[in-house]
């Protein structure tokens, strides 16, 4: 297992690497465009400019998740959090995990704890206030990823820090 997540600078990800990175890459698209055009339009989707994001975050709203049509403060703060912070922390997180560099397991930590609370909180809210209106099925399956692959990446950080500590010369 240590050769899988130890590796010296230079030498090629591993597949299941190239995924997350993959992912990571996505999740800072999103972002960069979908969050980052909502909290520019203040939660108003009708308000945005007209292009294929506005497009996507209408078909997405009024098919499975009406609470972005008017979308309340917390939620366009919470949207605001994911462009501003989440945004470059994905891309970080993606170059700390590519470079092999040693602060890699803890911002990977901290940011997969952190997008955690944060989608925690957007399905509880969906699950216990929107779930008479909103396709939840649809809803979890879309979002779910925000949630999955900080598991996995926050797995793979722990292997990599007890990896590094059991190779540390005494």
């Amino acid at each position: 297992m240590k050769e899988r997540i130890q590796r010296n600078v230079g030498e090629p990800l591993s597949f299941q690497e190239m995924v997350w990175v993959g992912w990571l890459m996505l999740f800072a698209g999103v972002s960069f465009t979908f969050e980052h055009l909502l909290v520019s339009a203040q939660g108003k989707l009708y308000g945005m400019d007209d292009g294929w994001v506005k497009a996507l975050w209408l078909f997405y709203a009024e098919t499975f998740d009406p609470l972005f049509l008017q979308t309340p403060t917390w939620l366009v703060i919470m949207c605001g959090i994911d462009a501003y912070i989440f945004g470059p922390l994905y891309l970080l997180v993606a170059y700390l995990l590519v470079t092999r560099n040693v602060w890699y397991p803890a911002v990977a930590l901290f940011w997969a704890g952190a997008v955690t609370y944060s989608t925690v909180v957007y399905f509880s809210f969906e699950v216990l206030y929107e779930g008479h209106r909103a396709d939840l099925l649809w809803v979890f399956v879309i979002n779910c990823p925000w949630t999955v692959v900080p598991f996995f990446v926050a797995s793979h950080a722990a292997n990599f820090m007890l990896t590094r500590k059991r190779n540390a010369v005494p």
